[in-house]
Formats: C-alpha cells, sequence, structure tokens
C-alpha cells in the first residue's frame, strides 16, 4: 500500500549506554514512537522481543528465558524500539561506539512512503504469559517469543519504505526505511 505525501525526518546521536541504564534509555524514548512500542534487539545470542508499556520495558528474555537471551550491552548488536509514529534505532560501531537514530513520520507534498509486511518464521503455540506469545517453526525448530497475546494464525512485521524520487531521472527509490508494528492476524 502506498501512501501519498508522507516523508520522514531523522535525527542521529552518538551515546554512551551504560549496563544499567539502557532500559531507562529505552523507556525515556517510547513517547517518540508512539503506543503501543515495541522492541526487537538483535543480540550475539539470539532475538529479544519486547515492549514498553505503563513506563515498563517487558522482554522476551524475563518471559521465554529458555527462548530469549537477556538483554545485555555486552551482547547486543542492535536494537529498534518502533511504533506507529517512529522508530528509534540503537547500534554499536566498531569505531564510533553506541549510535541511535530517531526517524519519525512527517507530512510532505512530494514524497510518499509504501508499507510492507513481511511474516515472521512460526505459528503461535499454546504457550502465552505476560504480553508474548511463542512462536514455533517446527520444521526447522526455531522458536520466539513474540509482544503479542492470542494472534490468530500469523505474526506479520509492518515495514514502511519512504520514497525518493531521482530528480535528473524520475526514478524512484527508497531512501529510507523503518519498522512500524507487530500485527497478528489470519493467513
Amino acid at each position: 500500500m502506498t501512501r501519498k505525501g508522507v516523508s520522514f525526518s531523522y535525527s542521529f546521536e552518538s551515546l554512551s549506554v551504560p549496563a544499567a541504564s539502557l532500559r531507562a534509555w529505552l523507556r525515556e524514548r517510547a513517547p517518540k514512537v508512539g503506543a503501543p512500542a515495541y522492541l526487537l534487539a538483535f543480540a550475539d545470542d539470539g532475538i529479544i522481543w519486547g515492549y514498553v508499556s505503563n513506563k515498563q520495558v517487558h522482554l522476551s528474555s524475563e518471559t521465554f528465558p529458555s527462548v530469549s537471551p537477556p538483554l545485555l550491552k555486552e551482547t547486543l548488536q542492535r536494537a529498534h524500539l518502533f511504533g506507529p509514529a517512529g522508530e528509534v534505532r540503537l547500534w554499536r560501531s566498531p569505531h564510533e561506539g553506541w549510535q541511535a537514530v530517531l526517524i519519525q513520520d512527517e507530512p510532505s507534498e512530494q514524497e510518499d512512503a509504501l508499507d510492507e509486511y513481511y511474516f515472521l518464521w512460526g505459528m503461535p503455540g499454546d504457550k502465552e504469559a505476560q504480553g508474548f506469545t511463542l512462536l514455533i517453526e517446527k520444521g526447522r525448530g526455531f522458536r520466539q517469543a513474540v509482544p503479542l497475546t492470542a494472534p490468530a494464525k500469523v505474526v506479520r512485521l509492518h515495514v514502511r519504505h519512504y520514497l525518493a524520487y531521482d530528480d535528473a531521472t524520475g526514478s524512484a527509490y527508497i531512501a529510507m526505511s523503518r519498522l512500524v508494528s507487530l500485527e497478528g492476524g489470519a493467513a
């Protein structure tokens, strides 16, 4: 689905992320992405899902520790805190240390956005707890705990691509992409 007149704004920051304040750092930025705010983090030892509710960061590693590793500064590669208004992206740069960017929707006269949906591996199992549902892909044995309760049949990730146009050729290209939401639904 194409959205007319949607553009993006972004701002970068270099930062120091002490291990004790990683959750606080995420919690402070959650209002900038809107509610519901979801977390998708990639660590050396696996994927961590989460959500922010009532100024608290809830993690899949606390609900399903056998499936999801803990959120640790030492093993974190990158994290995406996202919602309907924007995304905060955090990553470790080998030369500059921790970096972050805030990407937000902005009204625009010229640029457009393209929304896509990506299905996650696995079907909802029978295990739900504290706002998380365990997804199981039986063929490969892949498991992940997503921050949704009672998804119907599938879980999909909503991604927004912001389009820009080359002035010389008029060709469209993706200038930036961001995560928007996590949704459960029918296949």
